[in-house]
């Protein structure tokens, strides 16, 4: 299971969200009817290297949030759970400093799946550059 969620990989130097998915789900609080769980990685701050701490957490977080998915729906307990994968906020579309950008509370990214809901939607937009919200 820990290569599964991967450890043991690349992303061995931060096991810490690796470990949160493991062992969050795999020790059964989801199969047990715990309501709430909740898995975080704080480390997407990029005002400074945004794309190389962006790449980085990205390799820390897809594959083990892959696993959990799976896990989730091997069980058979995605469609009665929930999963909510988004930030506190969005960031800027334009460079802050040479290799970052800011935070932008007009639009952000977040993903749902899982607990009866329909997939292959999009609710809301931004304007063309990604300042405003035009949409919902």
């Amino acid at each position: 299971a820990w290569v599964t969620y991967g450890l043991g990989s690349v992303a061995d130097n931060l096991p810490a969200y690796m470990t949160m998915t493991d062992g969050g789900f795999r020790a059964g609080p989801a199969e047990r009817g715990v309501r709430f769980i909740q898995l975080f990685n704080n480390d997407w701050d990029g005002h400074a290297e945004g794309a190389a701490n962006h790449q980085a957490n990205a390799v820390r977080t897809d594959q083990p949030t892959a696993a959990l998915l799976a896990d989730l729906q091997q069980r058979g307990l995605l469609e009665s759970t929930l999963v909510v994968w988004a930030g506190e906020f969005g960031r800027t579309p334009v460079m802050q400093g040479a290799n970052g950008r800011d935070h932008s509370p007009y639009g952000c990214s977040v993903w749902l799946t899982g607990g009866g809901v329909r997939g292959g939607q999009t609710i809301g937009a931004t304007d063309e550059l990604g300042f405003r919200v035009v949409e919902n």
